[in-house]
């Protein structure tokens, strides 16, 4: 038999309330809550795209910021570095990876890309509540690197719009 239970009309109610008075954050419902991490698409060349990068030892490794990529070299290529400390200091200043990289190849360091990249994103799972999606990233925080909360309408979705507000009429709450 297929009859609601307390415990069911207690989750229904619950989240009735949630979903009228949750912020939406200016979007119109109906609307859900999606995952957003942002992914670096390396390139072939510097000419991929507007941005720059350089990769970096025989793992390449990706440096997207110029300040990083120098603190790596100083801790991984000390040795190197001190063969023309002068014009390492000169590098510092350019804060151009073209001209790290120019640097590197210089000294001897054979591991070292030049190129471009762009920034994309990706959106993942779908939840209905802001709750549920923080306690969905905290339960499973070691599958994202760098969580970005998204609020997403559900354009012209007549269904999904009809069920939410059926769901909503369980709430005793007024808006």
């Amino acid at each position: 038999m297929n009859i609601l239970t307390d415990d069911d009309i207690k989750f229904l109610k619950d989240l009735a309330i949630e979903l009228k008075t949750q912020d939406r954050e200016y979007t119109a419902k109906p609307v859900f809550y999606q995952i957003r991490e942002k992914k670096n698409v390396v390139g072939i060349d510097p000419d991929y795209a507007d941005k720059t990068c350089i990769l970096l030892s025989e793992d390449y490794i990706l440096f997207t910021d110029f300040n990083e990529a120098i603190e790596w070299c100083e801790d991984y290529l000390e040795d190197l570095i001190q063969k023309d400390i002068d014009e390492w200091w000169e590098v510092k200043l350019s804060k151009s990876f073209l001209v790290l990289h120019d640097f590197l190849k210089n000294i001897g360091y054979e591991f070292s890309t030049y190129t471009g990249y762009t920034e994309e994103h990706t959106y993942k799972n779908c939840f209905l509540t802001k709750r549920a999606l923080d306690q969905h990233v905290t339960e499973n925080h070691y599958h994202y690197k760098q969580p970005d909360y998204f609020i997403n309408h559900a354009w012209r979705n007549p269904e999904l719009q009809r069920l939410l507000e059926i769901v909503e009429k369980f709430a005793d709450v007024e808006i």
